[in-house]
């Protein structure tokens, strides 16, 4: 797919953010061919659980070779990602590689039986297994897109050491969230006993060390002059 490409687009006027997303996006799309396709590979293989069928064991072996070499590989390279996205699709190799290895395996036992009914389990099998590895996953992109806290940042201990900082009597407007589950923004309002201003950057600055220790590429802080902690009463 385009959307890993179109990812690393930086912003501008249609897009101020610029376009991290499109690899969420990238990452839902094959999230749900991978479990809409399991399901059918679940579905059709049960029907030749109950009715077995002769298969071409000897095309199968030299075709598994071919195919478990050339998506082992692409699976290796697609591994090392990190984004959402890459994951996704690390998974889609995956189901291929883990199909042929099935089929490798199966043409092999077929060599010198006639337990056709294999064919069809390891496929549910494999199903299955993608099934498992996926639905997580695509839970989690779910999360992201409904700008959930990223799963990695624990915000309750965030806001407490952001509170205990000097000066500060109250947040609001606390707001957590992530572009593309790497790529993590936060804004907030933070209510304060000193009317200095060389006070509120000296409280910005702690604010945005704590915030880098989270993985928080990007944040908006206001600083709001509130000695009787107005804002948090409301």
């Amino acid at each position: 797919m385009a959307f890993p490409k179109i990812s690393l687009k930086g912003s501008d006027s249609t897009f101020s953010y610029g376009y991290k997303r499109y690899s969420l996006l990238g990452a839902l799309i094959t999230s749900v061919v991978l479990m809409i396709g399991s399901a059918v590979m679940i579905i059709h293989s049960g029907e030749k659980l109950l009715n077995p069928e002769p298969v071409n064991y000897q095309g199968m072996l030299l075709l598994a070779i071919f195919a478990i070499a050339a998506n082992g590989v692409s699976a290796w390279i697609i591994s090392k990602g990190s984004s959402q996205n890459e994951s996704i699709l690390s998974l889609h190799l995956l189901e291929d590689v883990l199909g042929w290895v099935g089929v490798l395996v199966v043409s092999v036992v077929l060599h010198f039986t006639d337990w056709y009914f294999l064919d069809p389990l390891l496929s549910i099998g494999i199903a299955l297994f993608i099934l498992y590895k996926t639905i997580p996953e695509f839970m989690k992109v779910v999360r992201l897109f409904l700008q959930a806290v990223p799963d990695n940042i624990d915000s309750k201990k965030l806001r407490e050491e952001i509170q205990n900082i000097d000066n500060i009597n109250g947040l609001s407007h606390f707001h957590l969230w992530s572009l593309d589950g790497e790529a993590h923004m936060m804004s907030m309002t933070i209510s304060t006993t000193s009317d200095s201003v060389q006070t509120h950057e000296q409280i910005k600055n702690e604010v945005r060390h704590i915030l880098l220790e989270s993985d928080i590429a990007h944040s908006n802080i206001e600083i709001v002059y509130d000695p009787y902690n107005i804002l948090n009463s409301k």
